[in-house]
């Protein structure tokens, strides 16, 4: 069995730190949901981050990469999942922000 090296210490803390970021986030979205009540018609891919089953699930998934990228150490295992978890979270971020970014734009003063 390899040894963990430098990269996957890099990957482990990219993970981490995309984990706590979800976490900040599916702890906070309730109250987009609420905001977002009363726009009619968000776009389907925010519908789809805020849903609970997306913003738990992202969770146990970052998590369950990092135990198998411990579990079974490959070359560039844990650097993948820390870069995937990144993606993940910056995705989950731009979609469920979309709409008042959108809303933003469109104000006229």
């Amino acid at each position: 069995m390899r040894r963990l090296g430098y990269l996957d210490g890099v990957g482990a803390t990219l993970a981490a730190l995309s984990l706590l970021v979800l976490l900040a986030f599916a702890v906070s979205a309730g109250e987009m949901v609420t905001m977002y009540r009363d726009l009619h018609g968000t776009p389907a891919i925010t519908s789809v981050v805020l849903h609970p089953v997306w913003r738990f699930g992202t969770l146990a998934l970052v998590v369950a990469g990092i135990m198998i990228g411990h579990l079974r150490v490959t070359r560039f295992g844990l650097l993948a999942v820390g870069i995937g978890a990144a993606v993940l979270a910056v995705v989950t971020y731009v979609a469920a922000s979309a709409p008042v970014m959108a809303l933003a734009g469109n104000i006229k003063g």
